[in-house]
C-alpha cells in the first residue's frame, strides 16, 4: 500500500485519475471529459434546506408536488461556493484529530505533520434574501417553461384529436 496526501496542486496534472494511473505505470487513454463529483453549492443547499422545512420529503402527499426541484437546482447557473466550516470549526476538527494525524504522518510518510499549514479561506458561507430570490425566480421561470411545453403538447394533441374527429365525421357522411 502506498499512502499519499491528497492535495490537488501536488497531483500529476492536478488530476487524481492521471496521478493514480501514473503511480501504477499505466498510460491514460484520452476520452470525453466528464463532469464528475457534481455537488450543490452552499446557497443551493441552504435554499433546499429551507424549502424542505416547508415541503418535507417525508410527506408523501407533497413529494409529487415538489417535482424536479433538485434537478433544476443542479442545472441552475449560480456563482455559488462550496460549503465551508468556520475558522473555529476547522481549528476544532484539527485539534480533535491531532494525535491520530501525527501518528499517521509519522508511520506512513515519515513526516511530523500530515497536512501543511492550512490557509484561512475567508470565513463562513452567507445566504441572503437576494440569494433566495435569485434561486426562487430561476425555479419559477423553469417551471413556467415546463408548463408551456406541456400546454403546447396538449394543444397539439387536441388538434390531432379534432382532426381525427373531422376525418371520422367526413368518412361516416361519405359512406352513408
Amino acid at each position: 500500500m502506498k499512502v499519499r496526501i491528497f492535495e490537488k496542486e501536488k497531483l500529476l496534472n492536478q488530476d487524481i485519475v492521471d496521478d493514480f494511473l501514473a503511480q501504477l505505470g499505466i498510460e491514460r487513454v484520452e476520452r470525453e471529459p466528464i463532469e464528475a463529483n457534481i455537488s450543490l453549492g452552499y446557497k443551493k443547499i441552504e435554499f433546499l434546506r429551507r424549502f424542505n422545512l416547508q415541503l418535507p420529503l417525508s410527506d408523501k402527499n407533497l413529494k409529487h408536488q415538489r417535482g424536479n426541484i433538485l434537478q433544476l437546482l443542479y442545472r441552475m447557473p449560480l456563482d455559488d461556493e462550496k460549503v465551508r466550516m468556520s475558522k473555529e470549526q476547522r481549528e476544532e476538527m484539527v485539534k480533535d484529530y491531532a494525535v491520530e494525524n501525527q501518528k499517521c504522518a509519522e508511520y506512513f510518510l515519515g513526516k511530523e505533520e500530515l497536512f501543511g499549514k492550512q490557509v484561512d479561506d475567508g470565513g463562513e458561507n452567507r445566504f441572503t434574501l437576494d440569494d433566495m430570490m435569485e434561486i426562487s425566480i430561476f425555479l419559477w421561470k423553469s417551471k413556467q417553461a415546463q408548463i408551456a411545453i406541456i400546454a403546447q403538447k396538449c394543444q397539439s394533441f387536441q388538434a390531432q384529436m379534432d382532426s381525427e374527429k373531422q376525418a371520422e365525421s367526413w368518412w361516416k357522411k361519405a359512406i352513408m
